[in-house]
């Protein structure tokens, strides 16, 4: 197990390494861009960038489900099918392209209409779709009932005896919650 735990932390550092030496060296690194890369929200869970012996830059994402509300209907699609904005998907009798992560009713065309001071006025769907932050929630909240609930059956079948394991490691947080934060 701690072999296994200490491969992934060098497997990801090596991996958030590369991708930040892969910028070209003569122009200055805009760290606020990179930041705000990384912790935007997106209709896509971005996984891996990598460049193919031809040269070309591969993008590997998976796709999410976009639900959007127009007309007291429910519309859905997969966020592919947007291409980060550059393709349209019918909605009745209009289109809705993603523009900046937000979606738009447009013509067929995918017009965009701006007032005087640049807002996009055309009309927004309600959007209910699992972004990359909401799945990674959900990611989350499932590992947390995996690991609790594994520890609840541990305790059923051991009783109260000592800890053993990745009992022992999860035991302190679950006591500094129930006496420290709980009471």
């Amino acid at each position: 197990m701690k072999r296994l735990v200490l491969i992934f932390f060098l497997i990801t550092s090596t991996l958030t390494a590369s991708s930040a030496e892969s910028s070209n060296p003569d122009e200055p690194l805009d760290v606020f861009e990179l930041i705000m890369g990384h912790i935007s929200d997106s209709h896509q869970w971005h996984v891996l960038d990598y460049t193919n012996r031809h040269g070309q830059e591969i993008h590997l994402s998976l796709p999410l489900p976009v639900i959007l509300w127009h007309n007291g209907e429910l519309w859905f699609y997969s966020s592919d099918e947007f291409y980060h904005g550059d393709e349209l998907a019918p909605l009745g009798n209009n289109y809705v392209t993603l523009h900046k992560e937000k979606f738009y009713l447009t013509d067929k065309d995918a017009t965009l209409h701006q007032d005087e001071e640049g807002k996009i006025t055309n009309i927004r769907p309600l959007d209910f779709s699992i972004t990359q932050h909401v799945a990674s929630m959900i990611m989350s909240a499932v590992i947390i009932l995996l690991i609790f609930i594994s520890m609840a059956r541990a305790y059923a079948r051991f009783g109260m005896s000592p800890p053993k394991g990745f009992r022992s490691v999860l035991e302190p947080i679950v006591l500094f919650v129930r006496d420290d934060i709980a009471r």
